[in-house]
């Protein structure tokens, strides 16, 4: 992912950053169901970890198949 089509700067919680996320799939990418599916996924999978941690970044990664540890 490209500061280029996910351009936003930080945030205190990372629901604010996965919802934008999974709103440029939809708005700006044209995301079918599935990818909005596997974005709702994605972050709820952010949500099932400790909060302002890495973990939560990293567990929203794997669901689309990045492996990240930050």
């Amino acid at each position: 992912m490209s500061a280029a089509s996910y351009n936003h700067g930080s945030a205190q919680n990372i629901d604010i950053i996965t919802q934008f996320m999974c709103d440029t799939l939809t708005n700006s990418c044209g995301a079918d169901q599935t990818a909005k599916n596997t974005c709702k996924t994605a972050i709820a999978a952010a949500d099932s970890k400790t909060a302002k941690t890495a973990a939560q970044a990293d567990a929203f990664n794997a669901v689309f198949g990045i492996k990240t540890d930050f």
